[in-house]
């Protein structure tokens, strides 16, 4: 399964720390994997300070294993939203035919950067399930939910979190949730 941890990636957040979003710039992006260099982008930036609409051209090259380099260039648009208590929140529009979502991260997909729903990319969190474990798996992602949890009860009623985890057990107490996964798998947990 395809993560976003394993993809290469544009973070809005990176851009603004490193003064990219100031004007007109122009600078190179570069990634390192395992120490290195496994790629590098020109992205130019315009936020669209003499009349120009605010965009980020991608200038680079790419290749198919086994062809020949080809140069990609494309503009990714970009938006402002104003900020509570002001200032602007920059966003990526998504490049992709028909999408348009505004995004803080887009991801290498084939040949262009795109959003995480259109690279098909999950989440760490969402590939992380203990299905191998069979019916045990259930209990298993309870069990360490409720390592998570701070707080059972809020003004005399179950948090969230806590409702939650009461769903994860299918409303049973640990012993009892383990029990049947075993039951259900044809193992006796009962000493006799």
């Amino acid at each position: 399964m395809n993560t976003t941890e394993a993809a290469k990636r544009i973070e809005m957040t990176y851009l603004r720390k490193s003064g990219y979003l100031c004007g007109w710039t122009s600078r190179t992006l570069s990634w390192n994997w395992r120490g290195e260099p496994s790629g590098s982008i020109t992205a130019k930036i315009d936020i669209g300070l003499y009349g120009t609409e605010p965009h980020m051209e991608l200038d680079y090259r790419t290749r198919v294993e086994g062809e020949d380099w080809r140069p990609v260039k494309y503009r990714v648009r970009l938006e402002a939203t104003p900020c509570r208590f002001g200032g602007r929140r920059w966003w990526f529009i998504c490049p992709n035919l028909g999408c348009g979502r505004r995004n803080l991260v887009l991801y290498q997909h084939w040949d262009r950067f795109v959003c995480r729903k259109c690279a098909g990319l999950r989440y760490n969190s969402q590939s992380y399930r203990s299905k191998g474990f069979g019916p045990f798996g259930r209990v298993l992602d309870a069990e360490a939910f409720e390592l998570t949890m701070k707080r059972w009860y809020y003004r005399g009623k179950p948090t969230r979190k806590h409702r939650k985890l009461l769903r994860l057990r299918g409303g049973m107490d640990p012993l009892e949730a383990l029990c049947t996964a075993a039951s259900s798998m044809g193992i006796s947990l009962h000493s006799d």
